[in-house]
């Protein structure tokens, strides 16, 4: 897998109050796109309530693959159409 299209899954401990589907307690948080590089901020805001899954350059495959399982997905200019909306059934609006 090249360096683009590596996974990264940040799991900061969960304080007790956490709530969400993600884990013991927590949301999934898939951030991808290449538009997004610095993304320190957004973990930092989730890391009380999320595991945060970072691709930046997925294929379409591995795309469809994550989503299956994540509550929030943050993209770039990464076109969100109806199959991968189908592959995504725990997003929330």
């Amino acid at each position: 897998m090249s360096p683009e299209s590596s996974v990264a899954v940040l799991t900061p401990d969960a304080p007790l109050e956490a709530t969400g589907p993600g884990g013991p307690g927590r949301f999934k948080v898939l951030i991808t796109g290449v538009f997004l590089p610095h993304t320190e901020m957004e973990i930092a805001a989730l890391a009380d309530i999320a595991d945060v899954i970072v691709n930046r350059k997925p294929s379409r495959e591995e795309l469809l693959e994550l989503v299956a399982d994540v509550d929030a997905l943050m993209v770039d200019i990464a076109p969100v159409d109806a199959e991968l909306l189908e592959h995504a059934p725990r997003l929330k609006a």
